[in-house]
């Protein structure tokens, strides 16, 4: 019952916080992710004491702490944001276990199957609104494959030999080969996309609290510009991202846990 309600704690800060990373510039409260953070220890150990043993809270405390590790090594590395790890520190917490309370390791799978499916959909989303949203979209998308043109026609001819090898060797060669260019041509977009159209160019003034783009002389961690960073830089514009919110792709994933199996199908077919 207590891991019903550490499921649903969950689901309201990730949705609360997904409002202020979509409509409020990606600045989010830590307070929702700490008072998450706190519940699900809480609720954790209620399930403990009802249950007479230590398990559901031993599995919310090693989520937390396997979570945060990795959490803010991503942010120390520059891959995210301090709410992001504080988000994933939360969600370790909270939903350790199956809304049911059983201790699983295929949940926990199931879960890192769905974040990996949702931060793909997520990601072509916004990324896709963003490219509709550009006047230059498709001639930059051109102009970046006629730059790396040796590298994508190098993969291109990698991909189909090894696909008339499948062939040979009674695997769908055809299918992986086109399954396989469509990714490659997938990720050269959003990448024109991240390089072009999720970074803007605000002036110095403009630039407290925002995030800036990398190469710049700023700290390789994704946080605020303050006001001493401003003051030591000494351009008159500073180039900021507009990069895709990943506090929602943590909300669909859970949806996707709670009420789907496409992450463990996705895990069976792999195995």
């Amino acid at each position: 019952m207590f891991v019903v309600f550490s499921h649903i704690l969950a689901f309201a800060v990730l949705f609360i916080d997904s409002l202020f990373d979509v409509f409020n510039n990606h600045n989010v409260p830590d307070e929702f992710a700490v008072a998450g953070i706190i519940g699900g220890l809480m609720l954790h150990a209620a399930q403990s004491f009802y249950t007479g043993t230590f398990t559901p809270l031993i599995w919310s405390v090693g989520g937390a702490v396997i979570a945060a590790v990795y959490g803010w090594a991503a942010y120390y590395k520059g891959l995210w944001g301090g709410a992001d790890a504080m988000i994933l520190t939360m969600m370790g917490a909270t939903v350790p276990l199956t809304v049911m309370g059983e201790a699983s390791s295929t949940h926990v799978l199931d879960l890192i199957f769905n974040f990996m499916i949702a931060a793909v959909v997520v990601t072509v989303i916004y990324a896709a609104y963003k490219f509709m949203e550009a006047e230059e979209g498709i001639e930059k998308f051109k102009e970046s494959l006629g730059e790396r043109k040796r590298i994508v026609t190098g993969l291109v001819i990698g991909m189909g030999v090894f696909s008339i090898f499948m062939q040979h060797t009674g695997g769908n060669g055809l299918l992986f080969f086109a399954v396989m260019t469509g990714l490659l041509l997938l990720y050269e977009w959003v990448r024109v996309v991240e390089e072009h159209f999720l970074v803007k160019t605000v002036s110095k003034e403009d630039a407290l609290n925002e995030v800036p783009a990398e190469g710049q002389g700023f700290d390789e961690q994704i946080k605020g510009l303050t006001e001493a960073d401003l003051e030591d830089f000494e351009g008159e514009e500073v180039d900021v991202r507009t990069g895709v919110p990943l506090i929602p792709v943590f909300l669909v994933a859970l949806l996707l846990t709670n009420l789907t199996e496409i992450g463990f199908w996705v895990l069976f077919a792999i195995y």
